[in-house]
């Protein structure tokens, strides 16, 4: 049970994760400290360093981070293959031997960057597929029931991070923008402008052909000339209110009546655990087919979890690839005749209209109890395993 809680800071819209470890936490029959953090990196350190000025008293120590474990640009993939703030968790974690760690957090597969032999990880659900927190506000989306044929696909773009800028590079460069509906901040093409070519703007172990490299420096040319989809008003809404809901009713409702496919640029591209947020569930309420620029194996995540990945009508190979710079190129490559489709787009989508209308039904009603009913598995089991080993 808890002895003590800590809070060292928090998003007003994180009620529902820190109720659902602290009810997870009182589950344990241990003492345990409880120390809850919202994962930020500002003026060149990651909130999560704040775990490494405690002076720890219970024998067991529950840690929350929320949102994603962000690091500097130096910190890579390719050289660390592994997140910074699991970087800096595994080394505080070795610092106190005898101590028992147990990491509350929304990064599916973070385990697999577990290093240290007294950390244990519980996975109480992702930002978008646990996100909006109850079951009243997914029945608030307006979901995208009708369509009208227009573009074939659409692809959202806010903040500029590197897999975004390269992914837009690559679409671009490829032609392929004439079959869909791209969104572009001015914040985004501000970004891209700062750089004078694309190889200044990747910082990526880039092992890509010449033919690829100049499709992406040619697109990423493209990019500045391009009229940036002013969308500054939905950004703010969503990034100030953080009212996903009204976003997608307001703002998205009208450009998913337009599109049969999307691509889905996630948060986070390079690392191994798995960070979903409401960009996937828009999908799932825009009826579109979904292509993933995320994590590897977020589609197999998400298959697992109960949604169907429409794996008959998708190329959902680059999921495996555990390469960044490999599945970007892959996402696009194995998927380019659905991409260019125009006539027939129509009959696809409505021939499987019925299956976007499960994958409704499973948000809505079955999504959020999976969450929780797993996280409490996964507590049990490591419950088990601490007995076994005191005795």
């Amino acid at each position: 049970m808890i002895t003590d809680i800590k809070i060292f800071s928090r998003q007003r819209t994180d009620g529902n994760v820190i109720g659902l470890c602290i009810d997870l936490a009182d589950s344990i029959p241990y003492d345990c400290e409880f120390y809850y953090v919202w994962s930020d990196f500002k003026d060149n350190q990651s909130t999560i360093e704040v775990f490494d000025t405690i002076a720890y008293k219970t024998d067991v120590i529950v840690w929350v981070v929320a949102d994603t474990f962000l690091g500097p640009h130096e910190h890579s993939w390719w050289r660390w293959k592994s997140t910074y703030g699991m970087y800096i968790i595994n080394k505080i974690c070795k610092k106190h031997p005898y101590k028992k760690f147990i990491l509350m957090c929304e990064l599916y597969n973070t385990e697999l960057e577990v290093t240290a032999t007294n950390l244990h990880v519980v996975y109480v659900g992702d930002q978008g597929t646990r996100d909006h927190k109850n079951r009243v506000l997914h029945q608030l989306y307006n979901p995208v029931k009708n369509k009208k044929p227009a573009k074939n696909w659409i692809m959202l773009n806010n903040n500029p991070s590197t897999h975004r800028m390269s992914a837009l590079s690559y679409v671009m460069g490829n032609g392929l923008e004439r079959f869909g509906d791209i969104t572009m901040s001015t914040h985004f093409q501000e970004r891209v402008g700062g750089f004078k070519e694309f190889s200044d703007m990747m910082y990526w172990e880039l092992n890509a052909s010449n033919a690829q490299l100049k499709l992406l420096s040619n697109g990423f040319n493209k990019i500045k000339q391009w009229k940036a989809t002013n969308n500054e008003v939905s950004r703010t809404v969503a990034a100030q209110t953080m009212d996903h809901v009204g976003n997608f009713n307001n703002f998205l409702f009208n450009r998913y009546k337009d599109c049969f496919v999307e691509i889905i640029a996630e948060t986070t591209f390079n690392e191994m655990p798995i960070a979903v947020t409401e960009k996937t569930l828009n999908s799932v309420y825009g009826f579109n087919f979904p292509i993933f620029m995320s994590n590897p194996w977020t589609v197999s995540y998400l298959r697992n979890l109960g949604f169907d990945m429409f794996d008959d009508v998708i190329d959902h190979t680059y999921d495996e690839i555990q390469n960044p710079a490999e599945r970007l190129f892959a996402v696009f490559d194995n998927n380019m005749e659905l991409l260019t489709q125009t006539d027939s787009m129509y009959k696809v989508w409505d021939d499987h209209k019925t299956r976007f209308s499960d994958n409704l039904n499973f948000a809505r009603t079955k999504m959020i109890d999976v969450h929780r009913e797993r996280a409490f598995q996964q507590l049990h089991k490591i419950i088990d395993k601490l007995q076994e080993e005191s005795k």
